[in-house]
């Protein structure tokens, strides 16, 4: 009993969403549209795509690049001051102020942005993009307000020196990106003109996208954009929206995002030369955004046959630390957050953001404080070991001393403050060791095991009670950094037992940090391929693309057995309606293979008829909340649970609030509008093209959308007012061709259709339905396609020439000729008129289908003139 209360809870809860529906529209005013398409509009519809796809790489690249200039500045200004204080009066408590302080505040600056202007840019946005993907609206999700709350707070965050990254919300500063560039238009720009000027692009300036299903696509562009130029991984960013996307967006996107992905990286690559190289930007080495061209990536990275157990078994227990950072932080501080500091206390939030800013510096501060004090090496030793950075990397050491003196004695440095009071975004850079040279005999690991140990621990700590907070904050790059330490801590280990039992054995410590990055990151989020690929292009270890999988891998089955992803966690808490993968699912397999879709399928649906008097209409849309509505004329033998009823189409809510707005297809009368598209045909659609393509315009859905109930209760009071007794016509604008399944189908292939298609309903039919024909791949290939239509042509034709008194057989794949009345006679094919010269002294005008060449008379070919 109190399961099902359970369960009818979160029901109830996920009725707060909407759904998308990615599935191609195909209603009669589509239809008619593609229909009179000419092949060099078609070629400019490509053009704008790839043009589109390069705006959303350069824009990634600029804002990017923008972010990392921000950061750098604030990041600056925070440590010269604190380390000013310490070389000028000592102390603890000034410098102590002045570090927590600014930390603070940024981190209120960050909070403040959220809680107070933009909601829907907590977080790092990645549940909420998986959840777009997977067909479920967020509302504010890829809004422009979202964006710039995003930004702002992104770069605050960083600055204030949380446990945090901006790389994840880069993915949904990227669909975001993508998503208004591929729409060609903005709502929230529309609205802050107060609708003035509409801000949307013609279809001559590339406005042919305006619709969910193009959307969807150049969002995915964006996203995977963003993931590219965060960790300088073009094919990451491929992979990510091929493993998340739940629907399957096919070859030419992904291709499309690779190509994003790499202008993204080249223009900031460019940028970040440009901005630190002044005049000699054409010989500056570009791609070397965490410089791993100054490492000796070959002296680093190598892996011996007898370390491969070590690293299964290492992944292993780093994947359980996985998920146990996932259990910790949703089922305690997510818990706990709710109850305390709920969304709908703003202050409490922004407090929240600031309070973990104090104890994150505190701590920081603290430990930098009591470090222990070693001489500073050589000029020479320093220049070997940590060479010059190359200076396409905006956040680099050559803004930092590498070696800080803090409170340490004259030629000394502090062994924590290099790690602790240096930006968090270099720590990665620090545990994989790609800011040293190759220097042979010299110690190869920047960070001891004593320093790996402390900060694993303070970071997993951090980690767990600041994400989720009210702040854009990310969650891998620091699970990166943890994991790379706990690689450290056991490549320490080895190395030390590997001394007693061999003095000749050697052991790359790097190594053991990037495999144990990759096994927590897997641990943590339970990414197969993108995780492999994320670890090896961020860092540069491409000769460890099989230890690396290998982690992956184990990993990710250890910590699925104690639950899901932390993005999915996220998910499932919120009451997000999302659909996972039956197949992959062992949980959602057990339960969707014992059920059809008749034991789920809502029955004693609410229908429309196919002409409605808008009154009903009105009535209909504020009484309900459903987004599709079958159209039928059985409307009362639809609403009766259980009963059959005939379907003639489906339309949605958004349409029709759309024709209702712009007043299309209202008719004086009933008989007018029954009379208009009951036999199938288009209907009282115009006939040419130009106006055809207006209509389509105003039935586009973006920019504008309908986001609130305000929204749709101010077009239907509107009509109420202006439009009492007229009707409206259904027909041309519903879609003829719904999805069915019979009711004895399996809900595990429902669940399948819905992520592949991106569905947003499927209407269920008796377990015997009538069929007129059978389709089978051959018969959808090209080659069929145009036999078809050549078929169908010549049937038009040979019916245009019945029609005007011609014997013709229209039927298909035959010819058949027919004579034509001259001075001779002269056997030929039916279809238009044809001069074929002069014959036996009579010029003779004769009738042909446009395709034979040949004609035939009295046993002798004669050719077309």
């Amino acid at each position: 009993m109190e399961e099902e209360e359970r369960l009818k809870s979160r029901l109830h809860k996920m009725s707060d969403y909407q759904s998308y529906d990615f599935s191609f529209k195909d209603t009669d005013l589509e239809k008619e549209v593609r229909k009179r398409q000419k092949r060099a509009e078609a070629a400019g519809v490509q053009r704008w795509r790839w043009l589109l796809v390069v705006c959303i790489g350069v824009t990634v690249a600029v804002m990017s690049m923008l972010v990392n200039l921000g950061i750098s500045g604030l990041n600056i200004a925070k440590i010269k001051a604190t380390e000013s204080l310490i070389y000028s009066k000592g102390g603890f408590w000034g410098p102590y102020f002045t570090y927590v302080g600014i930390s603070a505040a940024y981190a209120l600056c960050a909070g403040a942005v959220v809680a107070f202007w933009a909601p829907a840019a907590a977080g790092s946005g990645m549940s909420e993009i998986k959840a777009y993907f997977n067909g479920v609206h967020t509302p504010g999700l890829l809004t422009l307000r979202t964006l710039i709350g995003k930004l702002v707070s992104a770069l605050f965050v960083l600055a204030a020196g949380l446990i945090a990254e901006g790389e994840a919300p880069f993915v949904h500063i990227g669909a975001i990106v993508g998503g208004g560039i591929g729409s060609t238009g903005s709502r929230s720009l529309t609205k802050l003109l107060r609708g003035k000027w509409e801000v949307k692009l013609p279809r001559s300036w590339g406005g042919f996208f305006h619709n969910d299903y193009d959307h969807r696509d150049f969002a995915a562009i964006g996203a995977a954009a963003g993931m590219a130029v965060a960790f300088a991984a073009p094919i990451s960013g491929m992979v990510f929206i091929a493993e998340e996307s739940a629907a399957n967006l096919g070859a030419p996107v992904h291709y499309r995002a690779l190509v994003g992905n790499c202008v993204a990286i080249l223009v900031f690559n460019i940028l970040s030369v440009g901005y630190s190289s002044g005049a000699n930007f054409w010989n500056v080495r570009l791609f070397t955004q965490l410089d791993t061209s100054t490492a000796d990536v070959l002296g680093l990275f190598y892996v011996r046959l007898w370390e491969l157990p070590i690293f299964v078994a290492m992944a292993c227990v780093i994947g359980a630390l996985g998920a146990v950072f996932v259990a910790a932080n949703t089922h305690i501080v997510y818990v706990l957050r709710k109850r305390c500091i709920p969304n709908s206390s703003r202050f409490r939030r922004t407090l929240e953001v600031g309070a973990l800013a104090v104890l994150t510096g505190t701590l920081w501060f603290c430990v930098s404080y009591g470090s222990p004090c070693r001489p500073v090496p050589p000029r020479e030793i320093q220049a070997l070991l940590s060479p010059e950075p190359l200076p396409s990397n905006i956040v680099t050491f050559a803004q930092y001393n590498n070696y800080p003196q803090l409170w340490c004695s004259a030629g000394q440095y502090s062994v924590y403050g290099r790690i602790f009071l240096r930006p968090p975004r270099l720590m990665l850079k620090n545990l994989v060791g790609l800011s040293q040279g190759s220097v042979k005999g010299l110690e190869r690991s920047f960070v001891d095991a004593p320093t790996a140990a402390l900060y694993a621990g303070l970071t997993f700590a951090m980690l767990t009670i600041t994400y989720g907070a009210g702040a854009s904050l990310g969650v891998i790059t620091p699970v990166l950094q943890f994991g790379a330490a706990c690689g450290v801590l056991v490549g320490h280990g080895v190395t030390a037992l590997a001394a007693i039992i061999d003095s000749s054995a050697v052991v790359s410590v790097p190594t053991y940090a990037v495999v144990g990055a990759a096994a927590f990151l897997s641990g943590c989020v339970r990414y197969k391929a993108s995780a492999v690929l994320i670890t090896f292009e961020s860092i540069g270890a491409w000769f460890l693309v099989v230890p690396i999988t290998i982690a992956v891998f184990f990993a990710k089955v250890v910590a699925d057995r104690f639950g899901r992803g932390i993005f999915e966690k996220y998910l499932d808490l919120a009451c997000v309606p999302f659909i996972p993968e039956p197949m992959t699912s062992s949980t959602v397999g057990a339960v969707s293979n014992q059920l059809t879709v008749a034991d789920v399928m809502a029955t004693g649906v609410t229908a429309l008829q196919p002409v409605m008097a808008i009154t009903d209409l009105i009535h209909i849309l504020q009484s309900s909340s459903y987004q599709a509505f079958p159209v039928t004329e059985e409307v009362e033998q639809a609403a009766q649970p259980g009963a059959e009823f005939h379907v003639l189409g489906v339309i949605e809510r958004k349409a029709l609030l759309k024709m209702l707005q712009h007043r299309i297809g209202f008719c004086d009368s009933a008989e007018a509008a029954n009379s208009s598209g009951a036999d199938g045909s288009s209907g009282n659609l115009p006939q040419s093209r130009e106006e055809l393509l207006a209509l389509l315009v105003s039935f586009e859905q973006r920019p504008f959308k309908i986001n609130s109930l305000e929204d749709q209760a101010a077009i239907l009071r509107d009509v109420e007012q202006s439009c009492m007794g007229r009707w409206l016509n259904l027909r041309p604008f519903m879609f003829r061709s719904p999805l069915l399944m019979q009711q004895g189908a399996s809900l595990t292939r429902a669940l399948s259709l819905f992520r592949q298609m991106g569905l947003h309903h499927i209407l269920v039919a008796p377990p015997d339905p009538r069929a007129i024909g059978f389709i089978t791949r051959k018969d959808l290939v090209f080659d069929n396609a145009c036999l078809a239509h050549l078929r169908k042509r010549r049937a038009e034709e040979g019916a245009a020439a019945a029609s005007n008194g011609v014997d013709a057989d229209p039927e298909r794949g035959q010819q058949h000729t027919v004579t034509i009345e001259a001075d001779n006679g002269i056997e030929m094919a039916p279809g238009g008129e044809q001069s074929l010269g002069e014959i036996d002294g009579s010029s003779v005008l004769a009738t042909g289908n446009g395709h034979v060449e040949t004609y035939v008379h009295q046993g002798q070919r004669i050719r077309r003139q």
